[in-house]
């Protein structure tokens, strides 16, 4: 008989400087399960206290934002917590953004456009301990 392996909700802070982007992220993770929102930030500064607060597995963070970017904050964050899996987000794309995103301590960059497709099978890369059904029929795409 083979062993399954224990499901365990993935706490997620989504940190964006626009309160609909985060309001999407937090919607489309709302019809999904295995992902749980436990906290949102609208800046780097304050990621990196919810980070500290609520010990979360990942942080789905926008590049571009006030008082501390996320670039800065990614920094932090991998010093700091070194088992926090953190996806950068941003609008724009480019392979050049994606380095410095990655060099910078992210795990993925991610394109905000589309986010609905690809932000679910990236993080069944980052955990793949978790069992994470498919996109669940009627999610709501990030905005």
């Amino acid at each position: 008989m083979q062993a399954r392996a224990a499901l365990r909700t993935i706490r997620t802070i989504v940190v964006d400087d626009k309160p609909a982007v985060v309001d999407g992220i937090r919607r489309f993770f709302a019809t999904q399960a295995g992902v749980a929102v436990v906290a949102v930030a609208l800046n780097g500064r304050d990621a990196i206290d919810q980070v500290a607060h609520d010990q979360p597995d990942l942080v789905v963070m926008d590049v571009h934002m006030p008082e501390i970017s996320g670039l800065e904050a990614a920094d932090i964050l991998r010093r700091r917590f070194p088992e926090l899996r953190i996806i950068m987000i941003s609008i724009e794309q480019g392979a050049e953004l994606r380095r410095e995103c990655l060099r910078h301590g992210a795990d993925r960059f991610l394109s905000k456009i589309g986010l609905h497709r690809t932000l679910l099978p990236e993080i069944r890369q980052l955990f793949p301990d978790q069992v994470l059904p498919e996109n669940c029929a009627g999610a709501a795409e990030p905005k």
